[in-house]
């Protein structure tokens, strides 16, 4: 069992429907951003062409991957999803579940949207891009590591640069 870094937004299930397409435009921006950057450091000319850079070239091998924004978002039930990405060579998994308002009652006991990633990487750096997406949802909750039992109340703190 690994842990996870997660965070929770007090929404309806039916936010679902303005809450994705808002948090993929959102993510792909952040990921676009940084490659873009990353890009510009390392000397090329603009991101397509480190994108479609020889990649077994030994010049190349050095370089960390990415995707140009997400690559897949896929489902088995509809209730909960995975918002697949590549950013700064890591390959990460977005969890997205809208279905189960019983989890962290202890914490909030009401309808919300839960998010999930492996707590590692920029997992933090990610999770904070979506806690600022989702806000105008509801109350965002966030705990860095599922190791231990605190949360932090965001609202209110999002409005600062993180």
């Amino acid at each position: 069992m690994g842990v996870s870094t997660n965070l929770f937004v007090t929404a309806r299930k039916e936010d679902m429907f303005d809450l994705m397409p808002k948090l993929i435009k959102d993510i792909n921006k952040w990921q676009r951003d940084w490659l873009v950057e990353y890009a510009n450091r390392k000397g090329f000319y603009n991101p397509a062409m480190f994108l479609f850079r020889d990649k077994e070239a030994e010049l190349n091998k050095h370089l960390k991957d990415f995707t140009n924004g997400i690559y897949s978002i896929d489902t088995q039930d509809f209730g909960s999803f995975r918002i697949n990405f590549t950013v700064n060579g890591e390959k990460r998994n977005l969890s997205i579940n809208h279905s189960c308002s019983c989890d962290y009652e202890d914490v909030y006991d009401g309808d919300k949207i839960i998010f999930s990633l492996g707590c590692w990487g920029l997992s933090h750096e990610i999770m904070m891009v979506v806690a600022d997406s989702v806000k105008e949802f509801g109350d965002v909750y966030y705990q860095h590591n599922d190791y231990s039992d605190e949360w932090e109340l965001l609202t209110g703190k999002l409005t600062e640069k993180i």
